[in-house]
Formats: structure tokens, C-alpha cells, sequence
């Protein structure tokens, strides 16, 4: 996105989008971390999490992907009303 086109944005899309950039950022995060933990436990040779949270984290992952990837689209429908 080019500098002008941001200036020229809606200050409530603007917010709308850094917030949903935010959480996007903390599901990748929060996901990859503990992906990591249980990658080192099970080098260690303890025993892991179980299957189930494996798969929730990498569906953490993935949502805060998705949630990146989209979030242009989803300001944007969220803040249509507040058009000027």
C-alpha cells in the first residue's frame, strides 16, 4: 500500500485494520511459540502435548494468517457505515 493511498484512508479503518493486525500477529505469535515448546519437549524426550493441542496451535497459526491476509477486506466491511 503506497503512502498516499494510507493517508487518504479512513482514520476508523485505519485503527481497524492496525487491530486486526494485532490480533493476526498475536495468534501467529502466541501459535509458533508454543509450537516451539512443544518441539523442544519432545527432543528432550518428555512426553508432549497431546494431539488435540497440536492442532489447535497450528490452527492458531494458520487463523492468524488468514486474519493478516484478509484484514484489508475485513476494515473494510467493518467500517462501510463509517464512509464519509
Amino acid at each position: 500500500m503506497s503512502l498516499e493511498l494510507w493517508t487518504l484512508m479512513n482514520p476508523y479503518r485505519k485503527a481497524a485494520l492496525f487491530i486486526i493486525r494485532l490480533v493476526a500477529f498475536a495468534f501467529i505469535l502466541f501459535g509458533a511459540l508454543q509450537l516451539g515448546a512443544d518441539y523442544f519437549t519432545r527432543r528432550r524426550g518428555q512426553p508432549s502435548a497431546e494431539m488435540i493441542w497440536l492442532i489447535l496451535e497450528i490452527l492458531s497459526v494458520l487463523l492468524g494468517i488468514v486474519l493478516l491476509l484478509k484484514s484489508g477486506t475485513i476494515a473494510k466491511k467493518l467500517t462501510e457505515d463509517f464512509d464519509e
